[in-house]
């Protein structure tokens, strides 16, 4: 289990459990969906209101019912909220980045085995 934070505080997620893995990523692409959709007559507004939205969702799904409230109160701000969704993203993303490019990567040099030449020379 990870920590990360969002709004100044503290919330814990793994984001190597498959199935979080799953949700996480099920819900950044519908907060994208509804970033991208364009609702045709809707008003500046509203559109940011419908974003906001699915970002509040968002955490509930991810982090359990009624977090987003404890993240981020009860007013709906937009910068809180896009600053918060931004920073736990990009937290997340850059833990997920910095363990895999270990697994793709070459080996600490205490673990690579030496082939035959090599020992003799030590």
């Amino acid at each position: 289990m990870e920590k990360f934070k969002v709004n100044g505080k503290e919330v814990e997620f793994d984001p190597f459990d498959l199935d979080a893995m799953e949700a996480y990523l099920a819900g950044t692409a519908l907060v994208e969906e509804q970033r991208k959709a364009d609702c045709e007559g809707e008003n500046p507004v509203g559109t940011l209101r419908r974003v906001c939205n699915a970002i509040l969702d968002f955490f509930d799904d991810l982090l359990g019912e009624g977090r987003a409230v404890e993240l981020f109160g009860q007013r709906v701000n937009v910068k809180d909220i896009f600053e918060g969704y931004r920073d736990f993203t990009t937290q997340v993303n850059g833990c997920i980045s910095s363990y895999s490019k270990g697994l793709g990567g070459a080996q600490p040099a205490a673990a690579v085995p030496l082939n035959r030449a090599q020992r003799r020379r030590k």
